[in-house]
């Protein structure tokens, strides 16, 4: 139960430290009724200001990712960490083991269609990025 508080506390401070640009996407959301466990093993899209990624989530322990238009030809899979919020959200975290080495936390809300990640680049600089979720079809 600790871990479970001490997770969300963060990813809520860090989601606070987020500028104002980064909220556009998320008061932009429409709401859709889709849960966490009918996207599993799906590809989603999420949209971000900078860049499109393609995701799989395989399950609460793996991940696959993709960047669209880079030079990333095949999906990156990473061992992942999930925090179920409710059956709609989660908190997912990893790092790119395979590219270069950035830790990801990322809070995904598949009912409000907003997803809103925090990296930390291997040289140490943060960012914050949010944007929208959509089923990649």
């Amino acid at each position: 139960m600790k871990k479970l508080v001490l997770g969300i506390s963060l990813f809520m401070i860090l989601f606070s430290c987020s500028n104002k640009e980064n909220h556009t996407a998320i008061e932009e959301k429409t709401t859709q009724n889709i849960e966490y466990s009918n996207v599993l093993k799906d590809t989603v899209l999420l949209d971000f200001d900078i860049m499109k990624v393609k995701v799989i989530f395989e399950s609460d322990s793996i991940l696959k990712w993709n960047v669209i238009d880079d030079d990333l030809v095949d999906f990156q899979t990473e061992k992942s960490q999930t925090l179920h919020l409710n059956k709609h959200s989660v908190i997912t975290t990893w790092v790119e083991t395979e590219t270069d080495g950035d830790h990801i936390t990322q809070f995904a809300d598949f009912e409000n269609n907003v997803v809103a990640s925090v990296i930390r680049k291997k040289d140490g600089t943060i960012f914050t990025v949010s944007g929208t979720i959509s089923k990649n079809e």
